[in-house]
C-alpha cells in the first residue's frame, strides 16, 4: 500500500513545497521505526514457538540433504521473479514518463495511473494468497503470467475511460504472485525459510532493479515506448519458466511439491 500511495504523495509535497517537501517522508520512516520496535519481539517469540516451522513435514527434506529437485525448482522460481521484478520495476519507472512525454498528460494522472497500477497489486496479494491455498501456487503462477501480457498490451494501447481499469487490472494481476512466490520458496527449503526470502524477496528483486538501469539506457537510445513493449513481453518466458515448475500433489491432506 506504500508503494502504491507514495507516487500520489510523492507528486502533492513537490507541488506543495518543492523538494524540501519531500522531508515528511522522514515522519512515515520514524513512525514505522517505532511500530517495529513494538512489535518484533512478539514476531520473534512466534518465531522461537515454531510457527514457521510447520512446513518441514511437507517434503520430508532433512537439513543436511538438499535434492536435486529442490535446486531446480528454486532455480526456476528466481528466474521467474526476476522476470517479474523487470516487468514491474520497468513498468514502476516508466509509466509517468510515458503518459507526460508521449501522451502529453499531466504529472498528477501520471501519478494517479501508477497508484492504481500499485494498489491494484497490493489487493492482487491479497487475493493471490488464499487463491493458492485453493487451487495451488504453481497454477496461481501459471495463470498470473498467461493472463498479465494481453492485460499490459492492452493497457499500454488503451486510451480514455479504460486506461484506469486496465491499469487496475494489470497491477493486480502481475503483483499477486509476490506472496505467492515467496511461500513457494519456503515450502521448497523449509528448514532455511531466511535464505528462502532473500533470494525471492532481496536477491531476485535485486537483479531486477539492475535490469531498470539497462531498460534506462535504452529508452535513450530507442524511446520509451519501445523499451515498454519489450517489457510488456517479458511475462511470455516467465510464463514458460512457471510451466516447468514442480507440480504440486496431495499428501495426507496438506499441499506438498512433487520434486
Amino acid at each position: 500500500m506504500g508503494d502504491g500511495l507514495g507516487p500520489m504523495i510523492a507528486v502533492l509535497l513537490l507541488g506543495l513545497s518543492g523538494r524540501k517537501g519531500m522531508a515528511w517522508f522522514l515522519v512515515i520512516a520514524l513512525i514505522t521505526a517505532f511500530l517495529l520496535n513494538h512489535f518484533i519481539p512478539a514476531i520473534r517469540r512466534q518465531g522461537e514457538q515454531g510457527v514457521y516451522n510447520e512446513g518441514e513435514k511437507d517434503t520430508g527434506l532433512s537439513k543436511d540433504t538438499v535434492k536435486k529437485g529442490v535446486i531446480y525448482g528454486l532455480s526456476l522460481l528466481v528466474m521467474i521473479v526476476v522476470m517479474r521484478s523487470l516487468v514491474h520495476i520497468g513498468l514502476t519507472n516508466f509509466i509517468p514518463l510515458y503518459v507526460e512525454e508521449y501522451l502529453h498528460g499531466s504529472k498528477e494522472y501520471g501519478a494517479l495511473l501508477l497508484t492504481v497500477f500499485l494498489l491494484s497489486g497490493a489487493v492482487g496479494t491479497i487475493v493471490g494468497g488464499p487463491a493458492a491455498d485453493w487451487i495451488g501456487r504453481k497454477k496461481v503462477i501459471v495463470l498470473s503470467f498467461l493472463l498479465v501480457t494481453p492485460l499490459l498490451w492492452l493497457f499500454l494501447f488503451s486510451s480514455g475511460t479504460w486506461t484506469l481499469p486496465l491499469a487496475a487490472l494489470s497491477g493486480f494481476v502481475l503483483i499477486s504472485t509476490f506472496s505467492v512466490t515467496v511461500v513457494y520458496a519456503q515450502e521448497l527449503i523449509p528448514h532455511n525459510v531466511g535464505l528462502a526470502s532473500g533470494l525471492t524477496l532481496g536477491f531476485a528483486f535485486g537483479v531486477g532493479a539492475l535490469g531498470g538501469l539497462a531498460f534506462g539506457a535504452a529508452a535513450d537510445v530507442w524511446g520509451i515506448p519501445a523499451v515498454l513493449k519489450v517489457i510488456c513481453l517479458l511475462p511470455i518466458p516467465a510464463l514458460l519458466l512457471a510451466l516447468a515448475l514442480p507440480d504440486e500433489k496431495k499428501d495426507q491432506g496438506d499441499a506438498s511439491l512433487d520434486l
